[in-house]
């Protein structure tokens, strides 16, 4: 292994919460204020019943301060490294977002328009902000062991939730797999499926990373994240969840299973999937897609999977039809249709759609486009690294079939950003920083 891999494969470990501490005060001011974004998230959340009332919510005031700073910074700041494929794709997509999104939402300059136009493009901004102000080993490390910090607040409500008396639920038809799902404090179970989803993947890579520097991993700790995450997801009661989930334990496996380490781990997960996988799929996952395998088994109509999102993409897809091809090709904000809001919105309940309608045929193909550059560029990196920028990208397609997770300033989405810029920037800025 050369030495300055050996030394970006080392770099990647959990903190202490004195380590954490250190790097937090000498980071710059520049940084601080997204460390302390991730770390207040989980609590500002709490408060989206604020907006019911007429006044703007503090993930609103927030999510505004956020997309100022980012472009403060970005604008007061010269890029630290030469652009590279993902760059340019992402800013050639920006471009087509940012068109479309003034035409569409900002160029009334109403309130509720406003906002709407921050949150479609935040995530672009946030990319290019993670991507200057990530500058070594040191910060990845930091900013990981932030995420896993921030998730403690809202695992305890979870785990109150699910082992005492449930804060607040959300009763499932029987079409969509029946019983309850829970969502605590928050408006919805996504608030508690990133710190789920996202920190299964954190302890992934940190086991990832002591098998190939050659240390021994914690088995111990592997298996329980792996049981929580389990418990997290039967609580919460998400079809795209499993799937992500399931995606990135394959990956896991895969990655690990030259190692000898890795060959335990998978001994350990078969053993434990032939026992207890028949169970989880009979009381689980079955009624959550038994729409899904009703209509493959051609015992329901093909439109009622996915929850009925089909019939609503059918709808709007026939507003597409009737738009002149200049918004097929670039974007609906050029076809001034009265639709055209709702089809750049979260309402599409997925990402493809949206990005479809947001920014044509041409946006979303630089977009795919992007996404298959970073699949590229991880493969520069040492396993850890990689595994961590490939679930980024493998995340957000899997989500975005059903829901939007490009779409918002959500938890996971900060840890997926910051695993696509690893991709993109220089070996360099890890093996100066260990």
């Amino acid at each position: 292994m050369p030495a300055s891999i050996h030394k970006i494969s080392q770099g990647i470990i959990p903190m202490s919460l004195q380590s954490w501490w250190s790097w937090f005060v000498k980071s710059p001011l520049s940084l601080k204020w997204f460390v302390l974004l991730i770390l207040s998230k989980p609590i500002i959340d709490a408060f989206y019943f604020v907006k019911d009332s007429g006044l703007l919510s503090p993930a609103q005031i927030i999510g505004f301060l956020s997309f100022l700073l980012c472009l403060i910074i970005l604008l007061s700041k010269k890029p630290r490294n030469s652009f590279v494929s993902t760059d340019y794709l992402m800013l050639i997509f920006g471009f087509f977002l940012f068109l479309n999104a003034t035409l569409v939402y900002a160029i009334d300059l109403e309130v509720k328009g406003i906002g709407n136009f921050i949150r479609i493009m935040i995530p672009v901004l946030l990319f290019f902000y993670l991507r200057n102000e990530i500058k070594s080993m040191d910060d990845l490390n930091g900013l990981i062991f932030t995420f896993l910090l921030s998730s403690i607040f809202p695992y305890v409500i979870y785990f109150y939730e699910f082992l005492f008396k449930p804060i607040q639920i959300e009763h499932l038809s029987e079409g969509r797999g029946g019983g309850m799902r829970l969502s605590g404090i928050y408006a919805d179970m996504f608030n508690y499926m990133a710190y789920i989803i996202g920190d299964f993947l954190i302890f992934c890579i940190y086991f990832t990373n002591r098998a190939y520097a050659g240390l021994k991993p914690h088995f111990t700790g592997i298996l329980i994240v792996t049981a929580i995450t389990i418990l997290g997801l039967t609580g919460i009661r998400h079809q795209a969840s499993w799937g992500v989930f399931a995606a990135i334990l394959l990956f896991f496996i895969t990655f690990n299973i030259g190692n000898r380490y890795g060959r335990s781990i998978m001994l350990v997960f078969s053993i434990s999937f032939v026992l207890l996988f028949p169970y989880i799929w009979r009381k689980t996952i079955a009624p959550l897609y038994s729409k899904e395998i009703n209509a493959y088994k051609g015992l329901t109509r093909e439109d009622r999977a996915l929850n009925g999102r089909i019939i609503r993409w059918k709808k709007y897809f026939g507003y597409w039809d009737d738009m002149p091809i200049e918004a097929k090709v670039l974007g609906v904000g050029l076809s001034n249709h009265p639709a055209s809001p709702i089809m750049m919105s979260g309402g599409m309940h997925s990402d493809y759609v949206r990005f479809l309608f947001a920014t044509g045929i041409l946006g979303i193909l630089v977009y795919i486009a992007m996404l298959v550059s970073i699949i590229y560029r991880s493969f520069r990196y040492p396993r850890p690294l990689r595994f961590w920028s490939l679930l980024s990208v493998v995340i957000l397609m899997l989500y975005a079939i059903s829901s939007n997770p490009f779409g918002s300033s959500g938890a996971l989405l900060y840890l997926c950003l910051i695993g696509m810029v690893v991709a993109g920037k220089p070996l360099r800025d890890f093996v100066e920083a260990t």
